[in-house]
């Protein structure tokens, strides 16, 4: 499946209170789920289900205020690290790929760092502190 993007959606710029016209969310979407407005460059969070056609996002939308706008919530992860899945037909995928690609940059940094780290090593002896990197 990949996105929800049935229906269209009312925005409101401050609220994190999103309406839908036709979108059945209740047996579509779930809370974790990734909701963007259609072209725009912003992700956010769904927080809560309220019904079909209202959901609750974890943080305020910071877009343009705008009625019967299309959009997407994507729904399919990867299993371990809950990284957007990309599929035939899902709306804005170069923006997605992105944002997944810039997460594994930053996983891999991490893991980098933390691989550097470890290969310097401290022993401690009765007389002084020797550090051998290797």
């Amino acid at each position: 499946m990949g996105q929800h993007k049935t229906g269209t959606v009312n925005v409101t710029n401050g609220s994190s209170t999103i309406t839908g016209n036709g979108t059945l969310w209740l047996a579509n979407i779930s809370i974790g789920d990734v909701f963007k407005i259609q072209s725009e460059n912003a992700t956010y969070k769904v927080e809560a289900i309220v019904s079909n056609t209202e959901i609750t996002l974890t943080a305020n939308y910071a877009g343009t205020t705008a009625s019967y706008t299309n959009y997407q919530i994507v729904v399919d992860f990867t299993p371990n690290f809950h990284l957007t899945e990309i599929h035939v037909g899902d709306k804005d995928w170069p923006y997605h790929l992105t944002q997944t690609i810039r997460e594994i940059d930053r996983i891999l940094y991490w893991l980098y760092d933390r691989l550097q780290s470890s290969a310097t090593t401290t022993t401690t002896t009765s007389s002084s502190t020797t550090t051998t990197t290797t």
